[in-house]
């Protein structure tokens, strides 16, 4: 993913992401179960009447059954389990929470952060080339406007004037005088405007200028 961003990546982030929820939903329900054994209910008139409570022991001498009861504070709804057992619960529980839903959190958490990364690096390989289509675009105009005021020169050599007599050294020496300062003038353009070559980004001189002046003015200050 780090060395080729493609939106396929996406999707099996979200197919890794589904399974991750199906897995922490499941261990959710353990500990709900876990929630549920632990938790000690209060009684109801249901509970109450399956559960045959005991009575005083005047009264108990009087109820006759042929199930067998229970006290009445062990007579509420759920099982009865002993100290240790819940002791072992507890810690099944806590070791679910740390061990598998923290965990799975982590990871749920790492696949958005990876979602989000495949994104920016996207958008990034695409700043590089709409980056790079500009550099093309800027060198194709530079080419054009350096040879423009040599297409101007040949068609004023070429045009036939009276009483105007040009040589082949005339020629030359204005030929290379124009193409120089065309290309001074590019260099002090591009050097202004911070579309030189050679960078992705430039900066341009005015800013250049700018940030120089504020640091001497900061250094004068701070002085």
């Amino acid at each position: 993913m780090l060395l080729k961003a493609e939106l396929k990546h996406i999707d099996r982030l979200h197919h890794i992401g589904r399974q991750l929820a199906v897995l922490k939903r499941l261990y959710q329900s353990y500990e709900s179960i876990v929630d549920h054994v632990l938790e000690k209910q209060t009684a109801t008139m249901a509970s109450l009447a399956n559960s045959h409570i005991v009575m005083t022991t005047e009264e108990s001498g009087q109820v006759a059954s042929s199930q067998p009861q229970v006290a009445e504070e062990d007579s509420l709804l759920g099982v009865s389990i002993s100290s240790a057992a819940r002791v072992r619960f507890v810690r099944l529980k806590h070791r679910i929470r740390l061990y598998a839903l923290s965990e799975i959190q982590d990871c749920l958490d790492q696949k958005e952060a990876l979602v989000l990364m495949n994104f920016n690096l996207i958008a990034i390989k695409e700043s590089y080339a709409v980056e790079r289509l500009t550099r093309i675009t800027l060198l194709l105009g530079k080419v054009t406007i350096l040879f423009m005021p040599v297409s101007l020169m040949s068609a004023y050599f070429g045009a036939q004037l009276t009483d105007v007599n040009y040589t082949a050294l005339n020629y030359w020496i204005s030929f290379g005088v124009i193409f120089f300062l065309s290309v001074l003038a590019l260099i002090i353009f591009g050097a202004v405007s911070g579309t030189m070559e050679g960078k992705m980004i430039t900066r341009p001189v005015s800013r250049v200028l700018i940030d120089m002046t504020k640091r001497a003015w900061q250094t004068k200050k701070d002085k």
